[in-house]
């Protein structure tokens, strides 16, 4: 099949609900999927609370991912050897602090457009995940609703997530 795999930053796996912790915090992470056939920055691009608007700096350093390779953020770098193993991709933290398990997410690229927009639970009934699970875009990249659409068949659900897999 011809699977139309991103040409942009997607939210390629997200983990919103977690019982593992870091202090207070707890270790929900993304992992974003490069599309572009250049290396980016992440610094450049912002995450989008999709319900209320609120928006963060995706990260809070500059973090170059080369074309067709995967970033894990969260809020902290210990969920990395705490909660998660992040398989040796880049990872980065959240440029800002809000709780991702909204059920609805956006990236946004520098001009403050949005290139892609992921749902789930009560925003998208076919992807109801519970705590520890995530939903992944399977193949890795396939996104074939650009923007502020969603196609929950780009995406399965991770009973066991896969960070930088």
């Amino acid at each position: 099949s011809n699977s139309p795999i991103a040409q942009t930053l997607v939210i390629n796996e997200v983990l919103p609900d977690t019982d593992c912790f870091i202090g207070q915090q707890e270790g929900q992470w993304l992992e974003i999927y490069n599309g572009y056939s250049v290396t980016v920055n992440l610094k450049n691009f912002k995450l989008r609370n999709g319900i209320t608007l609120a928006t963060i700096d995706l990260v809070t350093s500059n973090t170059d991912v080369a074309a067709g390779n995967f970033a894990l953020i969260a809020h902290s770098n210990a969920v990395w050897t705490q909660c998660y193993s992040s398989n040796n991709v880049t990872t980065a933290n959240f440029g800002g602090q809000f709780d991702i398990n909204t059920e609805h997410l956006q990236l946004l690229d520098a001009s403050d457009v949005v290139i892609d927009t992921v749902k789930w639970g009560s925003q998208t009934p076919g992807l109801d995940i519970v705590q520890n699970q995530s939903i992944e875009r399977d193949p890795d990249g396939l996104d074939s609703a650009l923007g502020t659409n969603f196609t929950e068949s780009d995406f399965v659900i991770r009973t066991t997530p896969q960070p930088g897999l």
